[in-house]
Order: structure tokens, then C-alpha cells, then sequence
């Protein structure tokens, strides 16, 4: 008797082939390249943000957008007073060269050190002379 499996004798007595083993791989081989891909695809069961995150992170980005403009608005573009105590500082160098502590070169020099200061004030700045202040407005000396 010949050494064949049951499944060998039912297909040789029927005369067909059975192909079931590589059905059985191809079957497989399908089923593992569709599983590749969808793992590919973005998961559609995933939950996204819930809205209260959304709604927090639009609230901090508004906050700080707004809190930059602000600053920048108020450090470049937003007028200040500034005021110079041109006639104090005149009258002290008038006292120091009269009293011949200073002499016509110093005295012209200080007088450049005012110029100086007046001009190193920023554009944004709006310069008046400090007898006309009287109080909450910054008061350079040169």
C-alpha cells in the first residue's frame, strides 16, 4: 500500500487537486498587507483634544499675544513726557564759572554734555522743561 495522507487519497480518488494549503498562505499573505496598511493610517478611534484644551490653548495664545503687543506698543510707539532742568543746569554752570571753578573750556563742554543728553532722549519721548513739571514725569539731568 502506498504511503499517502487521507487527503492525498480523497484528492487522487477524485482526480482534483486540493489547493487548500496555499489558499490557506495566500489567505494569510492578504490578510498581513491589509493590516500593514490600515497600521499606517492614521487611527480613525482616536480621540482628539477635548474642547476645554482647545479652548485653553486659544485662551493662553490670545494672552500673550495681546500682553506682547502691549509691551511692545508702550517700549516703542507710546508718547512719554520727559522733562530737562535746562535752567537749573544753566545756573550751575553760571555759579561754577563765575565763582572760577570752571574756566571758558569747561564751561563749553558742559554746555555740549546738555546738548548731548537732550538728543540722546528717544523719538517717542516728549521733552519739556522741567520748571513746567510738577510731579509723576521723569526728570533728566545731563
Amino acid at each position: 500500500m502506498d504511503e499517502t495522507l487521507p487527503n492525498e487519497e480523497n484528492t487522487a480518488q477524485s482526480g482534483e487537486h486540493n489547493h487548500s494549503g496555499d489558499q490557506v498562505i495566500e489567505k494569510h499573505l492578504v490578510e498581513t498587507a491589509k493590516a500593514e496598511t490600515t497600521d499606517m493610517s492614521p487611527q480613525k478611534n482616536r480621540p482628539g483634544p477635548g474642547w476645554f484644551a482647545v479652548f485653553v490653548l486659544c485662551l493662553l495664545v490670545s494672552v500673550a499675544s495681546a500682553a506682547s503687543s502691549v509691551y511692545v506698543y508702550d517700549r516703542y510707539y507710546a508718547l512719554k513726557f520727559v522733562a530737562v532742568d535746562i535752567k537749573g543746569y544753566l545756573a550751575e554752570q553760571r555759579d561754577l564759572y563765575i565763582a572760577h571753578k570752571i574756566d571758558d573750556e569747561q564751561l563749553k563742554q558742559a554746555l555740549d554734555k546738555l546738548g548731548a543728553a537732550v538728543d540722546r532722549i528717544p523719538k517717542n519721548r516728549v521733552v519739556v522743561m522741567a520748571d513746567a513739571v510738577i510731579r509723576n514725569v521723569e526728570v533728566v539731568k545731563p
